[in-house]
């Protein structure tokens, strides 16, 4: 803990125009309470608490004192609150950006500083997810192929499909690609259900029409006889589509069997390819 020099000042008095949005404890991975806090006459933490409360006023320092005090009162900075920070003027009067960065652990200036206006002009249901997900600039880089005021139309639909981070983070390059691609709006949302996984499929059938009908047609004409024993589920991963097989043996001879019965399948297989 750095030695601090801070008194008590009344709540009323502070500035307030270095701020970051404020979350409870149960929002995020090792949220607080918030805190009023102030370095100097500038509140940096407890904005919405009542106006009669008191303060704690740091001194303040040099830039790079300020960064270490900031820290320990806020030592887990969220992708979105460090936004908020970013778009005040104040920021590098108060920081010294690189060592705040260093700091922070979650990414450069240079990788954040374009998704910013991205970030601040989604509606604030959908900051909550990207806070309590801990999404990080580096998912977020397909953000920066448009522009801010034409990805918040899908904000509500995403949330009603409760997506996990990475469900969410494939959904969003989904929607940056159609959108790139000029789909409209609705055509975009209409894919989107209360399941993640469902709304994910929908996305890629319609961001990949022809890799979709083709899995498809390949899916339903390649009906190999799989050994009883061997489960087989019809996948694509990247650029390659085909089998992912699980299989049981409990000895040897059931083995040696499972194996000539796939050469078999190898055959059939082959056979099959060359008739469609």
């Amino acid at each position: 803990m750095n030695v601090m020099k801070w008194s008590l000042v009344e709540y009323s008095s502070l500035k307030s125009d270095l701020q970051f949005p404020e979350f409870s404890k149960e929002s995020g991975p090792r949220r607080q309470l918030p805190l009023a806090w102030a370095i100097g006459d500038q509140l940096i933490c407890g904005f919405g608490l009542k106006p009669e409360i008191q303060a704690f006023s740091i001194s303040p320092g040099d830039l790079h004192s300020n960064v270490d005090y900031f820290f320990e009162f806020n030592p887990d900075l969220s992708l979105v609150q460090i936004s908020f920070l970013l778009q005040s003027p104040l920021f590098s009067n108060f920081f010294d950006q690189e060592y705040f960065f260093s700091q922070w652990g979650k990414g450069q200036k240079e990788s954040l500083i374009r998704i910013v206006p991205h970030i601040l002009a989604f509606p604030l249901s959908f900051l909550f997810w990207l806070h309590d997900k801990d999404v990080r600039a580096s998912d977020l880089a397909p953000l920066r192929a448009i522009s801010p005021e034409n990805i918040q139309f899908f904000t509500q639909v995403f949330l009603q499909c409760r997506p996990s981070k990475s469900e969410g983070v494939q959904i969003l390059e989904h929607v940056v690609d159609l959108c790139l691609m000029s789909l409209s709006e609705q055509k975009i949302t209409e894919c989107f259900s209360s399941s993640a996984s469902e709304t994910l499929k929908q996305l890629k059938l319609l961001r990949y029409p022809h890799t979709a009908h083709r899995d498809q047609d390949l899916k339903e004409n390649l009906k190999i006889s799989w050994p009883a024993n061997v489960q087989a589920r019809y996948q694509r991963r990247g650029d390659k589509s085909g089998f992912d097989l699980q299989v049981f043996v409990s000895n040897s001879n059931e083995l040696k069997k499972t194996v000539i019965h796939l050469e078999k399948a190898i055959e059939e297989w082959k056979s099959l390819s060359q008739n469609h």
